[in-house]
């Protein structure tokens, strides 16, 4: 899961929270520049099963022989995890994915016309398309029909008081990220008032340049730095709003393309996730595993966790270093190098 953090088969997510920093970034080199939520899609596909492949072997080769042979709790303990499907529950489920089905079918049949409101002045569905600009909602669509279908009929929401429960409920997971966004927010300011961002990109493209150091080195060194730095600052998005005002300028000097150095900046986030106590994931995962085994605890999880790290680095740092020397493009409608 923390490594398959950074990837995607299915286009979105991180894709649109990350993609409007990083052009606002890359308009302090250039103001005219623009690209597509998908830039980075070529990438970000291939590395799935990059990391599918790399985490399996970790698993099967190098974690389960440690484990050793997992003798199954009685029966009680057994059926208190255990969730049982009732008939209701099963036609709920049903009746959800029909929802969803026809969700996604009336969005394909609304792109098909050349008039569709979802389409470019160009007939684009990609460039300069509705249909990139509203991903954001179609996606919380994607999730929200489904969901309040089966909640109504498994009974868990009866009204609009119910739903807004349910909600604002869900909200409280990012309440700490909105907290952090404030105090952000204000440090971006201050970047914006006194342009030190551009300043800090623009001369320390200047001494990068000046050092004569390989480009790959520099990207194997961006890696490192957003690895690190994961371990202590785990919201993704926090992080990039960070790095995005000073290093996609600063790399966009040295001929790299934004879209390479958002997807570097997923992939570094990606190597250390599972390593941060502070991600609110490792607390479930804790949880989780005491349902198995009473003595496990935080130390534990670290050394099973770490041979993961240890192999995302390698992994994805090959093949981040192979795709720069192939030049082959990001995703669609960008280029590796500008």
């Amino acid at each position: 899961v923390g490594g398959g953090y950074g990837t995607a088969i299915i286009p979105g997510g991180w894709d649109l929270v990350l993609t409007p920093i990083t052009i606002d970034s890359a308009k302090l080199i250039d103001p005219s520049f623009d690209m597509t939520y998908m830039s980075g899609y070529y990438f970000t596909f291939v590395s799935t099963f990059l990391i599918a492949i790399t985490s399996a072997l970790v698993t099967i080769k190098v974690i389960e022989p440690k484990l050793g042979k997992y003798v199954p709790n009685n029966e009680e303990d057994k059926e208190e995890y255990e969730e049982k499907l009732t008939p209701e529950k099963i036609y709920a489920g049903k009746k959800a994915l029909q929802g969803l089905g026809i969700f996604i079918l009336a969005i394909i049949v609304m792109c098909i016309p050349q008039s569709s409101p979802f389409r470019s002045p160009t007939g684009s569905l990609v460039f300069g398309a509705p249909l990139m600009a509203s991903l954001q909602t179609l996606i919380i669509l994607f999730f929200f029909i489904p969901a309040l279908i089966y909640a109504k009929l498994t009974k868990q929401v009866n009204s609009v008081k119910d739903l807004a429960t349910v909600l604002s409920e869900a909200v409280k997971g990012v309440a700490p990220f909105i907290v952090l966004a404030i105090v952000i927010s204000q440090f971006l300011s201050f970047f914006s008032q006194s342009n030190l961002g551009t300043v800090l990109a623009i001369k320390g493209g200047e001494f990068l340049k000046s050092l004569s150091v390989p480009t790959s080195i520099i990207c194997l060194l961006f890696l490192i730095l957003v690895s690190f730095i994961n371990i202590f600052v785990v919201s993704g998005s926090a992080k990039y709003l960070i790095f995005g005002p000073i290093f996609v300028p600063m790399l966009m000097q040295l001929g790299l393309h934004p879209s390479f150095t958002q997807v570097l900046y997923r992939m570094g986030d990606a190597m250390t996730n599972h390593l941060s106590p502070l991600n609110a994931f490792f607390v479930i995962l804790l949880t989780l595993i005491q349902k198995y085994d009473k003595n496990v605890g935080m130390g534990t999880i670290f050394s099973y966790m770490i041979p993961y790290t240890v192999a995302y680095f390698i992994a994805i740092s090959a093949f981040s270093l192979l795709w720069l020397a192939l030049g082959f493009a990001p995703g669609i409608g960008s280029t590796i190098f500008i």
